[in-house]
C-alpha cells in the first residue's frame, strides 16, 4: 500500500500494497492555543509513518502552525512499497471562548513528494519498471474547537483542503491503466477531513490519540486512504496553565 502522508507532517505521504493509493490524510494539528508565547509540539505516528506537528502563539490573537512528516513503510515480500515526505505551515487566528473552550482557525500551505514502486506489476508489463513519482501542493483551511481542563483535552476539526499533483513521472501500469495518466486526470482533489483528538496528562506532557476521516468530494473513487488513526505525545510550554 502506498500512502502520501504527513504528517507534519503532512502529514502527506504515499503507500502501496496490492493496489496503488495516492493520498492519506496527515495528522490534523489541533493545538488549542490561548495566549502569546504558548508553544505546542506533538510527536505522532503509527507503524508506517512519523510526524512532528507544532504551533506557537505569536500574540494572544495570532498563532503560527508548522507540520511535517515522513512515510517509510517496509516493503512487502514481493518488493512493493513506497515513501514520501510532507511539510505545511501557515498563520492562524486565536479566539478563546472562555476558560475551558477554545476556537482557532488556520490557513495552511503544504508541499510533498512521493515515490511508489510495484515490481510485482512488471511480470505482466515487462517493458516497465513499475514506478511512479509525483509532487503535490495542498491548500487548507482548518478551524479547530476544543475543551480542556487540568488533565484532559478534547479537540475537533473539519479541515477543508485542495490537493494538486504535479511533476508526475513513471511507467507504472495497474489493472491495464497507465497510472501517470490516471494521476494527471485526477490531479486536483477537493477534500473535507474531520478529525477528533484527545489528550490526557499534565500541563506539560500529555498522551495524545487522533482519529480522522478524509472525504474526497471531487472523486469518491480516487485511490486514497480514507482513515487516519495514530498516537503520540504532546508537549505544551508557556502561556496559560492550570
Amino acid at each position: 500500500m502506498n500512502n502520501f502522508k504527513y504528517c507534519l507532517v503532512l502529514v502527506c505521504v504515499f503507500c502501496m500494497a496490492c493496489n496503488p493509493k495516492y493520498y492519506s490524510p496527515n495528522t490534523a494539528n489541533i493545538p488549542l492555543l490561548r495566549t502569546q508565547g504558548q508553544t505546542n509540539v506533538s510527536l505522532m505516528g503509527d507503524a508506517n509513518q512519523f510526524g512532528v506537528i507544532a504551533a506557537y502563539g505569536l500574540t494572544d490573537q495570532v498563532g503560527l502552525m508548522l507540520n511535517g512528516g515522513v512515510f517509510r513503510p517496509r516493503d512487502l515480500e514481493n518488493g512493493n512499497g513506497g515513501s514520501g515526505n510532507f511539510f505545511e505551515a501557515g498563520p492562524g487566528f486565536l479566539a478563546p471562548i472562555n476558560d475551558e473552550f477554545s476556537f482557532e482557525i488556520y490557513g495552511l500551505l503544504g508541499y510533498g513528494n512521493l515515490e511508489n514502486h510495484l515490481p510485482s506489476t512488471t511480470e505482466i508489463n515487462p517493458e516497465t519498471n513499475g514506478d511512479i513519482s509525483a509532487k503535490a501542493v495542498k491548500f487548507s483551511l482548518q478551524p479547530n474547537i476544543g475543551y480542556r481542563n487540568s488533565v484532559f483535552e478534547l479537540g475537533f476539526t473539519t479541515r477543508i483542503a485542495g490537493l494538486r499533483y504535479f511533476d508526475i513521472d513513471g511507467d507504472l501500469i495497474f489493472e491495464n491503466e497507465i497510472q501517470t495518466d490516471y494521476l494527471r486526470d485526477n490531479r486536483f482533489n477537493f477534500l473535507i477531513e474531520p478529525a477528533l483528538m484527545a489528550r490526557v496528562g499534565t500541563d506539560i506532557i500529555q498522551f495524545q490519540a487522533q482519529i480522522g476521516h478524509s472525504i474526497n468530494t471531487s472523486n469518491s473513487t480516487f485511490r486514497q486512504e480514507k482513515w487516519l488513526l495514530n498516537i503520540g505525545a504532546n508537549f505544551t510550554f508557556g502561556g496559560e496553565s492550570y
